[in-house]
């Protein structure tokens, strides 16, 4: 179980026919709490999850992250991580006469080596 904090900078720039450029940009940092889990299986093979939620309307209305995975330690020093993640933000704040909205899921694969010492 763990608790810390998750940035953000968002830039959005968009032309339209060549026009009109619209650009806003914005910075902020939500609190999160998750947890992290490992289940050994055999063979040097670990199930790998990793799952957090924060925001709270206190920068973000509400901010989660997922990854699920299976890592490879070859040895005490190497391993081989192969996972599908999640980011998920809605954030909304008001501006004088406007609105800067970001309603946002991402996802895709994630690979990584790691080195262990």
């Amino acid at each position: 179980v763990y608790a810390g904090a998750r940035g953000y900078y968002v830039e959005v720039d968009s032309d339209v026919f060549g026009l009109t450029r619209v650009a806003e940009e914005d910075f902020w940092v939500d609190p999160i709490v998750g947890y992290r889990g490992r289940l050994n299986l055999r063979n040097g093979w670990q199930f790998v999850l990793n799952a957090d939620v924060g925001g709270f309307k206190i920068a973000s209305e509400l901010t989660w992250s997922l990854l699920i995975g299976a890592e490879y330690r070859f040895n005490k020093r190497f391993s081989l991580m192969v996972a599908w993640s999640y980011l998920y933000v809605r954030y909304d704040v008001g501006r004088g006469d406007g609105r800067f909205e970001v309603d946002m899921l991402l996802a895709g694969p994630q690979l990584a080596i790691g080195f262990h010492f």
